[in-house]
Order: structure tokens, then C-alpha cells, then sequence
């Protein structure tokens, strides 16, 4: 499956979600490049953006929206229950 890019030139990073889906935090590629993951369970979060940097975000409380340009989430991340908003 490709990825899928939805978050073009005519959006912003604050529009509101076009759709979502669940993440496992298993390192494969998402389906959907992310505008923001939402973390349901707090904890790390270590994502690989679209540029393929990767990054950890530290101690993310639950009910927190990353605001990240994602396209894949490591299995190393403690955070839980993630949904990708694109």
C-alpha cells in the first residue's frame, strides 16, 4: 500500500481533520501521512515524520494532539491508544 498524502498545500496544520484511524505503534508505515496523533494513553511517543527524521516526544499526557507531519510510529513508543488524525 502507498502512502497517502492528504495534507496538501490548501491546508493548514490547525484545519480541522479530514479522517482518522488507529495506530499500533510498530514502526510499519501509516496508511496516511498524519496532520496530528492523538494520545489516549500517556507516555513516549517516537515517530518518524515525513522528511524521515525521527524524534521522541517525552511524558505526552493522555488526551494530547501531537501536532506531526507522521508517517510511521516506533514500537519503542510507551504512549497507547494513538489515532491519527490526516
Amino acid at each position: 500500500m502507498s502512502l497517502i498524502d492528504h495534507n496538501d498545500s490548501r491546508r493548514e496544520m490547525n484545519d480541522p481533520a479530514e479522517g482518522h484511524f488507529n495506530i499500533t505503534a510498530d514502526g510499519s508505515p501509516l496508511p496516511y501521512v498524519t496532520s496530528g496523533i492523538y494520545v489516549g494513553g500517556s507516555g513516549n511517543l517516537v515517530c518518524t515524520a515525513k522528511d524521515g527524521s525521527v524524534a521522541t516526544y517525552y511524558t505526552v499526557p493522555s488526551g494530547a494532539t501531537i501536532a506531526i507531519r507522521a508517517i510511521a510510529v516506533d514500537a519503542s513508543s510507551t504512549a497507547t491508544h494513538l489515532t491519527g488524525q490526516y
